[in-house]
């Protein structure tokens, strides 16, 4: 499996809502698409981020979609198994962070990684919940 692209786009959310806290008026939230390549076509996977919080486009841009394009098929790869494997995924999207962390980042991951499940999915013709 190879990942072909993966573009973000940070739309506002657009919404007079509020709660006791905060307004979401001015809001964004962060749309991801993956697109990977298989022996089987080419998949497109959505991810989207979660309403109350801002877009995550700088942490995705400037540091998880470069890290994740410029590996190689094979870092996707488990050995043992010789297929696609979510952990070999995360580890190469994690390279390079500190343990822990903070709310950004953990949002700037969910939503690429929820991408990458779909497109995997798609790829198999199985429904999320079966792989």
């Amino acid at each position: 499996m190879k990942i072909v692209s993966i573009h973000e786009r940070t739309v506002p959310l657009e919404s007079e809502t509020s709660n006791a806290a905060i307004s979401f008026s001015t809001m964004t939230a962060s749309a991801v698409v993956v697109e990977i390549e298989t022996a089987k076509g080419r998949f497109k996977g959505l991810g989207f981020s979660s309403y109350g919080r801002y877009g995550h486009g700088g942490l995705l841009n400037e540091r998880f979609i470069p890290r994740l394009l410029n590996a190689q098929p094979e870092d996707f790869i488990d050995q043992a198994e010789g297929n696609f494997s979510m952990l070999n995924f995360w580890d190469v999207l994690m390279q390079n962070e500190k343990e822990g962390g903070h709310g950004e980042r953990s949002g700037a991951v969910g939503v690429i990684e929820t991408a990458m499940w779909d497109a995997w999915a798609k790829s198999e013709d199985l429904p999320l919940w079966a792989l």
